[in-house]
Protein backbone atom coordinates (compact mmCIF):
# COMPACT_ATOMS: atom_id res chain seq x y z
CA UNK A 1 0.00 0.00 0.00
CA UNK A 2 2.66 2.53 1.09
CA UNK A 3 4.80 1.43 -2.12
CA UNK A 4 1.84 2.31 -4.32
CA UNK A 5 1.35 5.79 -2.81
CA UNK A 6 5.22 6.37 -3.15
CA UNK A 7 4.60 5.60 -6.84
CA UNK A 8 1.48 7.57 -7.21
CA UNK A 9 3.16 10.74 -5.74
CA UNK A 10 6.30 10.54 -7.51
CA UNK A 11 4.31 9.98 -10.89
CA UNK A 12 2.52 13.87 -9.77
CA UNK A 13 5.44 15.29 -9.07
CA UNK A 14 7.35 13.79 -12.24
CA UNK A 15 3.82 14.83 -14.38
CA UNK A 16 4.04 18.57 -12.71
CA UNK A 17 7.53 19.36 -13.36
CA UNK A 18 6.81 18.41 -17.36
CA UNK A 19 3.68 19.93 -17.53
CA UNK A 20 5.88 23.26 -16.35
CA UNK A 21 6.09 25.56 -19.80
CA UNK A 22 9.77 26.64 -18.71
CA UNK A 23 10.71 22.81 -18.33
CA UNK A 24 8.87 22.30 -21.62
CA UNK A 25 10.88 24.62 -23.51
CA UNK A 26 13.62 27.21 -21.98
CA UNK A 27 14.67 29.82 -24.09
CA UNK A 28 16.57 32.94 -23.90
CA UNK A 29 16.93 35.76 -26.38
CA UNK A 30 20.29 34.29 -27.81
CA UNK A 31 18.20 31.27 -29.48
CA UNK A 32 17.20 33.72 -31.97
CA UNK A 33 13.31 34.23 -30.47
CA UNK A 34 12.33 36.94 -33.02
CA UNK A 35 12.42 37.43 -36.25
CA UNK A 36 13.86 40.70 -38.52
CA UNK A 37 10.54 42.18 -39.69
CA UNK A 38 9.20 42.06 -35.81
CA UNK A 39 12.49 44.28 -34.82
CA UNK A 40 11.88 46.67 -38.20
CA UNK A 41 8.44 47.28 -36.79
CA UNK A 42 9.90 47.60 -33.03
CA UNK A 43 12.34 49.92 -34.32
CA UNK A 44 9.96 51.70 -35.97
CA UNK A 45 7.63 52.03 -32.85
CA UNK A 46 10.60 52.59 -30.64
CA UNK A 47 11.30 55.90 -32.74
CA UNK A 48 7.68 56.99 -32.15
CA UNK A 49 6.75 56.14 -29.31
CA UNK A 50 10.70 55.88 -26.77
CA UNK A 51 13.47 57.24 -28.34
CA UNK A 52 12.84 60.75 -26.73
CA UNK A 53 13.49 60.00 -23.18
CA UNK A 54 15.80 56.27 -23.61
CA UNK A 55 17.91 57.80 -26.36
CA UNK A 56 18.07 57.02 -29.92
CA UNK A 57 21.22 54.60 -29.01
CA UNK A 58 19.33 53.09 -26.20
CA UNK A 59 21.02 54.29 -23.63
CA UNK A 60 18.95 56.19 -21.68
CA UNK A 61 18.45 59.91 -21.96
CA UNK A 62 17.44 62.36 -19.91
CA UNK A 63 14.22 60.97 -18.53
CA UNK A 64 14.58 57.42 -19.76
CA UNK A 65 16.65 54.48 -18.46
CA UNK A 66 19.24 52.31 -20.45
CA UNK A 67 17.73 49.76 -22.96
CA UNK A 68 20.86 48.64 -24.18
CA UNK A 69 24.37 47.87 -23.02
CA UNK A 70 25.49 47.04 -18.93
CA UNK A 71 23.00 49.22 -17.26
CA UNK A 72 20.52 47.56 -18.75
CA UNK A 73 21.29 44.40 -18.27
CA UNK A 74 22.23 45.32 -14.71
CA UNK A 75 18.07 45.73 -14.42
CA UNK A 76 16.85 42.73 -16.77
CA UNK A 77 19.22 40.16 -16.61
CA UNK A 78 17.63 36.72 -15.75
CA UNK A 79 13.96 38.12 -15.98
CA UNK A 80 11.13 36.84 -18.16
CA UNK A 81 10.79 38.76 -21.72
CA UNK A 82 7.06 39.01 -20.49
CA UNK A 83 8.17 41.50 -17.59
CA UNK A 84 9.89 43.62 -20.22
CA UNK A 85 6.92 43.57 -22.43
CA UNK A 86 4.54 43.82 -19.32
CA UNK A 87 6.68 47.01 -18.13
CA UNK A 88 6.55 48.85 -21.83
CA UNK A 89 2.61 47.80 -21.72
CA UNK A 90 1.39 49.16 -19.12
CA UNK A 91 4.03 52.21 -17.75
CA UNK A 92 4.85 53.20 -21.22
CA UNK A 93 5.34 55.72 -23.08
CA UNK A 94 5.70 58.04 -20.34
CA UNK A 95 3.28 60.56 -21.27
CA UNK A 96 0.64 58.37 -22.24
CA UNK A 97 0.92 55.02 -20.13
CA UNK A 98 -0.79 51.95 -21.43
CA UNK A 99 -1.51 52.98 -24.86
CA UNK A 100 0.59 50.20 -26.55
CA UNK A 101 -0.63 47.48 -27.10
CA UNK A 102 0.68 43.84 -25.88
CA UNK A 103 1.86 43.07 -29.77
CA UNK A 104 3.36 46.77 -29.70
CA UNK A 105 4.94 46.10 -26.77
CA UNK A 106 6.26 42.53 -27.73
CA UNK A 107 7.93 44.62 -31.35
CA UNK A 108 9.60 47.21 -29.38
CA UNK A 109 11.32 44.54 -26.83
CA UNK A 110 12.61 42.66 -29.72
CA UNK A 111 13.79 45.45 -31.22
CA UNK A 112 15.60 46.47 -27.62
CA UNK A 113 16.84 42.49 -28.34
CA UNK A 114 18.54 43.36 -31.44
CA UNK A 115 19.95 46.47 -30.29
CA UNK A 116 21.83 44.31 -27.59
CA UNK A 117 22.87 42.24 -30.33
CA UNK A 118 20.72 39.05 -29.84
CA UNK A 119 20.21 37.08 -33.16
CA UNK A 120 16.93 37.27 -35.11
CA UNK A 121 15.21 34.01 -36.11
CA UNK A 122 12.60 32.35 -38.52
CA UNK A 123 9.67 32.10 -36.05
CA UNK A 124 8.01 35.65 -34.65
CA UNK A 125 8.05 36.47 -30.93
CA UNK A 126 4.74 35.59 -29.58
CA UNK A 127 3.10 38.19 -27.98
CA UNK A 128 0.54 35.80 -25.80
CA UNK A 129 2.27 35.72 -21.77
CA UNK A 130 2.85 32.18 -21.65
CA UNK A 131 4.70 32.38 -24.81
CA UNK A 132 6.91 35.50 -23.29
CA UNK A 133 7.64 33.87 -19.89
CA UNK A 134 9.36 30.56 -21.64
CA UNK A 135 12.21 33.47 -22.68
CA UNK A 136 14.63 34.35 -20.01
CA UNK A 137 16.88 37.64 -20.79
CA UNK A 138 20.63 36.54 -20.43
CA UNK A 139 23.30 39.07 -20.19
CA UNK A 140 25.58 36.67 -22.07
CA UNK A 141 25.06 32.78 -23.62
Amino acid sequence: MHLRLAVFAFGLVTLGALATPAAQNPRTQWDAVYTAAQAEAGAALYGKHCGYCHGEDLLGGGFGSALAGPDFWANWDGKAAVELVDRIRNTMPQDSPGTLSRAQSTEIVTYILQKNDAPAGKTALEAQPAALKLVTLRKTK
